[in-house]
């Protein structure tokens, strides 16, 4: 998932916030669990997104394509980063809350292969729009440069040591290979199978909201 685009500013969405001037579109909608909910993928809808539904679709959808030794999700991706950060230090104040919910979109979309992505123009406008709504819904705030730059390089360093945890050839990762990405060694990857995930992203929650 791209930082870029929305996770400095959660912003009020471009569109309904309740659904009421918009039209159900053919075809686009599809059913949620544990809700129950009926989800238009591009005409959502604050009042279809639960965090059960974000938490069990993160907990199933697993990272790097499936390329892995593993099973290894994205719920427990955003844990994992989740964990890493000190709350005490004031640069990283409210990162908590934004790394849970970095990924969220992919809920109700899925996760892209980065070398695939910035192919997909429309689907990046959506995923957006999604993670807009996510973070309007659950008052996900406001970080500023520093904070962003921070979350940033986080990211860049967790995907490296997941990968190389999980069997990859980091090696010939450009990201590793220029110095942009770190391995952290201290970081433990616990491949939790989804219903773990599932607990350990609402528990999470639980701390943030």
């Amino acid at each position: 998932m791209r930082f870029e685009e929305a996770v400095l500013a959660p912003r009020a969405p471009q569109f309904s916030i309740d659904g009421s001037n918009l039209m159900e579109s053919p075809n686009t909608w599809f059913s949620l669990y544990p809700s129950g909910k009926k989800f238009d993928v591009l005409n959502p809808r604050i009042q279809d997104i639960h965090i059960e539904d974000i938490a069990r679709s993160l907990s199933m959808k697993v990272r790097f394509n499936g390329f892995i030794r593993d099973f290894y999700s994205v719920a427990e991706h955003c844990c994992i980063m989740y964990d890493i950060v000190d709350i005490s230090d004031p640069d990283l104040f409210g990162l908590k809350k934004n790394i849970l919910f970095h990924d969220a979109a992919e809920a109700y979309l899925t996760d892209v292969p980065a070398p695939v992505k910035p192919t997909m123009a429309n689907f990046i406008k959506i995923e957006n729009e999604i993670l807009a709504l996510i973070y309007y819904k659950f008052k996900v705030p406001k970080i500023i440069d520093i904070q962003y730059k921070l979350l940033k390089q986080l990211d860049r360093d967790i995907c490296v040591t997941e990968a190389f945890y999980l069997g990859l050839n980091i090696n010939v990762w450009p990201e590793y290979q220029n110095g942009n990405a770190h391995l952290l060694p201290d970081t433990q990857i616990h491949c939790w199978p989804w219903q773990q995930a599932e607990d350990e992203f609402l528990a999470r929650y639980e701390k943030v909201k």
